[in-house]
């Protein structure tokens, strides 16, 4: 076969549940599925190569029956794998059935490997091509069975495809063997679902549960990494769901940023039993990273172990607690002290460095120089982490020693270890942002110049993607360099030369944030309409490669324009909320114009929006009172003639800015003129439900309130039936489920809503970064931000 030759084509059958059991499962026959979205260099492809050989020797020893190997068969690690498992079998002389699940055709699946290869800077030679291209000839040849993902899906969805290829893989295979590096992220299909689908099948949507639901019966998982970084083993079913696989997924969620998913997990596995202290104290870690401290320290007590029992993270975690508090301006004086004598007695009982920096920095800050000086020089004298420590501690070791030296004001020696720091975590950017703000607390407080200290500690900037009528080649060396590892926001329409832009900075190591101005499948079926099924798949290769994507919701067909300016406006306020959480600055990336070459603009323009005839954006505001419903006839009377009218006055004293108002039961919803005001009206409103709460009796005296707000398009109109100007629409809907998934005395608020708010009221509030959470009444899950005011 030469390389231009076409691929052999298979008997296909179409994949079904009936396709899938007759296949794989009817008989009982072992089976091993194989999974690995990877592209191996020679050094990856002979570790991966070596560690199934290795366990397929002791797999097939003795082994009599058949098995079946359910392989997607995508050049890269897929196909190395598939093919190991096979040759080993038959050394063994072991009959295996390969199942071939195809999410593209087989002609496709060599395209995309050339297509990624290029992308990663990889040059396929002929020999090369023409070896994979024999292999997955020969694979396909041998498969007993080739089940037809793609059309299964509508077209070329190649999405959805590999999607039902994982949900198969999650499901079905008594052994999996998925290779994956270490700290594996990648697409929606990818690895890294599969896995987590595996862990939790009941995550797996129903659609594609449906079509595996009772065919698999779990089994053991090899997570295998090419590069030989972490040691692989086989990990069984019952290890994947124990505790310490569980508190690694809650520790990896808060890291990430994602405190909402988090507390769900702790919360999910304290109501099935679970009881251990790890998974006590993440719930309220979590809970506290969420936004909601005060509900951590009430709770505190509930779940900490007797104090003999307390280790060092429990020892200093109220200090944790107090000590957001006083950050965010709640009572700062009173809760530093307080922090300081917590973390000071977790340090006099375990010596450790994290409790004893933290002391010494809060006495610092809350007045007690002397004390924190000598903390700090005690703490200086434990051992630094050794070099063979894992870049986390030497990293967490260095920053810490710089703290101690900056409380004493030893600038050069702090400067050195800030140095080493430096070279440790780059991709960290949420860990080094909070040790930049620690020691900028620090050099305040001594009026040391902080830029030049923590500038050692380098944060690249957050970048919006300006626009141009032109095609964008590479960036200049310059720009690349300061781009690499820095978040760029980006808006996704369907030019070329957008996408060429776009290409071209994440060419560069840009982390994609993506801003589309309408529904991902509609989008692409619109690029693919005006611009050609190539170009289509361009801009979804984009989508699936983006760290994060957002659609904007709530515009007509008519609206394009608007809709258009909105994005922009969404991506330059969500460049600055990410700015604000990092603590670093914004720049607009500007590609060429007629006579330029690419530039910084270091003050980015916001556009401004033209109005649009009774459409408008506005705030939304949806409350409830937690518990409500038990309420009796007298708690109600009560909420009536106390209540309401408080939260009614707190309502109309924002005057004009307010749209509408209105109330049922429980229940208020406020429209709004922008989204400051919103802000304001929501903290304002649990501020006023707190006061009550402090002088209430019965079950006024455990009033709690929880808000959500949103940000969006609406119509304008007349209510016939209430006889009084009203707004409509979508977003309304939606704005009001995002209230019941928020904590009590909390307003979670909708990344449209933190973007705008962002705009309109710069360093004005804080939003913490929530997670992504399933709203009511499944409207799909959501990225939302907890509301709080900045503190001074």
């Amino acid at each position: 076969m030469t390389s231009s030759e076409k691929m052999p084509a298979p008997a296909l059958i179409t994949l079904s549940r009936e396709s899938l059991r007759e296949a794989a499962v009817a008989d009982g026959a072992q089976v091993i599925g194989v999974t690995g979205h990877l592209m191996l260099d020679a050094r990856e492809r002979a570790e991966t190569e070596r560690y199934i050989r290795q366990q397929c020797r002791t797999l097939f020893e003795g082994h009599s029956g058949t098995v079946r190997l359910l392989s997607g068969l995508a050049p890269g690690a897929d196909l190395v794998a598939t093919a190991a498992i096979l040759d080993e079998a038959d050394r063994a002389h072991i009959k295996v059935e390969l199942i071939a699940l195809l999410p593209r055709s087989a002609e496709r699946l060599l395209v995309d490997w050339l297509r990624r290869s290029k992308e990663l800077g990889q040059t396929v030679s002929p020999d090369s091509l023409q070896r994979v291209r024999l292999l997955l000839a020969t694979l396909l040849a041998r498969s007993s069975t080739t089940l037809d993902l793609c059309t299964t899906v509508g077209g070329d969805n190649h999405q959805a495809a590999y999607r039902r290829l994982a949900a198969v893989l999650a499901v079905v295979p008594s052994r999996l063997f998925a290779v994956a590096r270490e700290g594996y992220g990648g697409m929606s299909g990818g690895t890294a679902e599969i896995l987590a689908w595996r862990r939790d099948p009941t995550s797996i949507p129903p659609a594609l549960l449906e079509l595996v639901e009772g065919l698999g019966r779990g089994g053991e998982t090899h997570l295998i990494d090419p590069r030989g970084h972490i040691a692989p083993a086989a990990v069984s079913e019952a290890e994947q769901r124990s505790e310490q696989a569980l508190t690694q997924a809650i520790r990896t969620h808060l890291k990430a940023g994602d405190a909402l998913s988090a507390y769900d997990l702790a919360a999910r596995a304290l109501e099935r039993g679970g009881e251990s202290a790890p998974l006590r104290y993440l719930l309220l870690l979590s809970l506290a990273a969420a936004g909601s401290v005060y509900s951590a320290l009430e709770q505190f007590e509930r779940w900490a172990p007797p104090e003999s029992e307390r280790d060092e993270d429990w020892l200093a975690l109220r200090g944790r607690l107090l000590k957001d508090l006083a950050f965010s301006g709640v009572d700062v004086q009173a809760n530093l002290e307080r922090a300081a004598a917590e973390y000071g007695a977790a340090y006099a009982k375990t010596g450790g460095m994290f409790s004893g920096i933290n002391a010494a920095t809060l006495y610092l800050l809350c007045g007690e120089g002397a004390r924190a000086a000598r903390l700090a020089k005690d703490l200086l004298q434990l051992p630094a982490e050794p070099p063979q420590g894992t870049p986390a501690a030497r990293y967490y070791s260095h920053a810490s020693r710089a703290e101690a030296h900056l409380v004493l004001t030893e600038l050069d020696a702090c400067r050195e270890e800030l140095a080493k720091a430096s070279t440790l975590l780059r991709d960290d950017l949420i860990t080094r942002s909070r040790t930049r703000r620690q020691l900028a607390r620090i050099a305040a407080h001594h009026g040391v110049d902080a830029g030049g200290l923590i500038d050692l500690l380098e944060m690249p900037n957050v970048y919006v993607l300006g626009a141009s009528s032109l095609a964008s080649g590479a960036l200049p060396a310059s720009l690349a360099r300061r781009i690499e590892g820095a978040p760029l926001f980006a808006v996704a329409d369907q030019q070329p030369h957008t996408l060429g832009r776009i290409e071209a900075c994440v060419r560069s190591g840009a982390r994609l944030n993506l801003i589309l101005p309408e529904d991902r499948e509609e989008l692409l079926e619109h690029c693919r309409v005006e611009h050609g099924s190539a170009t289509a798949e361009r801009l979804a290769r984009i989508i699936e490669g983006a760290e994060r994507v957002s659609s904007l919701r709530g515009f007509l067909v008519t609206e394009k324009a608007w809709c258009l300016a909105e994005a922009v406006r969404l991506a330059h306020g969500l460049a600055q909320v990410a700015a604000s959480g990092l603590g670093v600055g914004v720049c607009a990336l500007q590609p060429p114009a007629e006579a330029t070459d690419w530039s910084v603009d270091a003050a980015p323009a916001v556009p401004a929006i033209a109005a649009v005839k009774n459409r408008r954006m506005v705030g939304l505001i949806f409350t409830d009172v937690v518990g409500f419903r038990r309420f009796t006839d007298e708690d109600v009377a009560a909420f009536w003639a106390i209540v309401m009218p408080a939260l009614g006055e707190e309502v109309a004293a924002y005057g004009d800015q307010v749209l509408l108002a209105a109330t049922w039961g429980d229940a208020i919803h406020v429209v709004t003129t922008g989204a400051e005001p919103a802000a304001n009206l929501c903290l304002r409103l649990i501020d006023r439900v707190a006061a009550l709460r402090a002088s209430g009796t019965g079950a006024l005296a455990n009033l709690r309130i929880r808000l959500g707000a949103h940000f969006a398009p609406a119509f304008e109109g007349y209510d016939p039936v209430e006889r009084q100007r009203t707004y409509f629409g979508s977003q309304l809907a939606f704005a009001a489920s995002v209230e019941p998934v928020t904590p009590p005395s909390m307003a979670y608020v909708t990344e449209a809503f933190a973007a705008q708010l962002a705009l309109e009221a710069p360093g004005r509030f804080q939003m913490e970064y929530a997670g992504e959470l399933e709203l009511a009444k499944r409207y799909g899950t959501f990225r939302l931000h907890g509301l709080t005011p900045t503190s001074g």
